[in-house]
């Protein structure tokens, strides 16, 4: 069962079922740090890569091709999956979020005892 109380100090993160409160900060640090990554390494391939592809010839292209996109397809995957699973998470937390605001009674609303 998810908890959706806030902690002490006012921040909200879900409390899944044998995990401690997701660190929120934490998550969008990582989200920020892969997130240059690729657009150091989404740069370099077009100042890089795609700047040489004219010396390659017409002969050997194919097999330059598909060695580029085998070697450059395994350098990407690892951050990719990781910008893919710390974005999950934040939309993840975004809707449970959602969830407790929308459960929670308004504070103009007096509960009647």
């Amino acid at each position: 069962m998810l908890n959706f109380t806030p902690t002490q100090s006012g921040e909200w993160s879900p409390s899944l079922p044998g995990l401690d409160r997701l660190r929120l900060k934490w998550v969008v640090l990582v989200q920020l740090i892969v997130t240059i990554l690729m657009v150091g390494m989404i740069w370099t391939v077009h100042l890089v890569h795609y700047a040489l592809f004219p010396l390659v010839g017409t002969e050997s292209w194919d097999a330059y091709e598909h060695a580029h996109v085998d070697r450059i397809g395994k350098v990407l995957f690892g951050p990719w999956l990781l910008a893919f699973e710390v974005a999950s998470v934040l939309i993840l937390a975004a809707v449970i979020g959602g969830i407790y605001l929308a459960m929670k009674p308004a504070e103009s609303e007096e509960i009647e005892a």
